[in-house]
């Protein structure tokens, strides 16, 4: 988890609640997606991790990782061939980090395929996430506001955007899915 300095010169942990910026680019909303790619990179800075050596760092702590506790169930996320790549290499499975179905769906598909592409026998765990709000949708709406706050109101509205927030659309999602993660029936 990357570190962030705080006022007093200390260090303290954040909470890293990412989500990559290739869904607003992809959604068409690249000055947001810019502005998150920078506010990362800033992160990574007040840590002092180099950006050319992040990928490097975090496939040597799975492999410590891997080696260390073998049945330790590890899931990888991220949205980059490389870390497609990490996933098939280090982890049992991909974790989505959220977004409409069809944001799952694609990850979904290029997890399948890199694990495919390392040669690993059956297919990858997928999970994914999707946040609701049925009953009371603007309070479940300003709580996501609240929640990702900070990192930018871009990416608080996008993501409260994207709950599900009726009885038929979590419906809708489900049976999707259940198909990518398990398998057509």
């Amino acid at each position: 988890m990357p570190l962030a300095r705080s006022a007093d010169g200390g260090s303290r942990g954040i909470h890293w609640r990412g989500c990559g910026g290739a869904l607003p680019v992809n959604n068409g909303r690249e000055a947001e997606a810019t502005a998150f790619a920078r506010r990362t990179i800033d992160t990574f800075e007040a840590a002092g991790v180099e950006h050319r050596t992040r990928g490097a760092t975090l496939s040597e702590q799975l492999a410590l990782l891997r080696t260390e506790h073998p049945d330790l169930e590890l899931l990888v996320g991220g949205a980059s061939g490389p870390a497609f790549a990490r996933m098939a290499r280090y982890a049992d499975g991909y974790a989505h980090g959220g977004g409409p179905p069809r944001a799952f769906a694609s990850a979904a598909t290029k997890a399948k395929a890199a694990w495919s592409d390392l040669g690993r026998p059956g297919r990858p765990k997928l999970w994914g996430q999707a946040y609701f709000a049925l009953g009371d949708p603007e309070r479940g709406t300003d709580y996501l506001l609240d929640y990702y706050g900070s990192m930018g109101t871009d990416i608080a509205e996008m993501i409260a955007g994207s709950a599900l927030r009726s009885p038929d659309a979590v419906a809708g999602a489900v049976p999707f899915l259940v198909t990518e993660t398990m398998g057509p029936a």
